[in-house]
């Protein structure tokens, strides 16, 4: 039993073996560049200390595509 549920899992994974070209959507990042800031805080009030950290994020690729 556990090998014939494996067995359509698989099969399942694959694309159900239907040999067709349609690509489904996968949700995610878009390529290109992205600027990111993370900023980080400490403290209260009139003791606050907050810092920001710029950063770039490229996406090259992505699965699916």
């Amino acid at each position: 039993m556990a090998l014939a549920v494996s067995a359509v899992l698989l099969w399942a994974a694959c694309g159900l073996g239907g040999g067709s070209n349609n690509v489904i959507p996968v949700p995610g990042t878009p390529a290109g560049t992205y600027s990111l800031t993370v900023t980080g805080t400490i403290g209260s009030g009139s003791a606050t200390l907050q810092r920001n950290f710029s950063l770039t994020l490229t996406v090259r690729w992505a699965i699916g595509h």
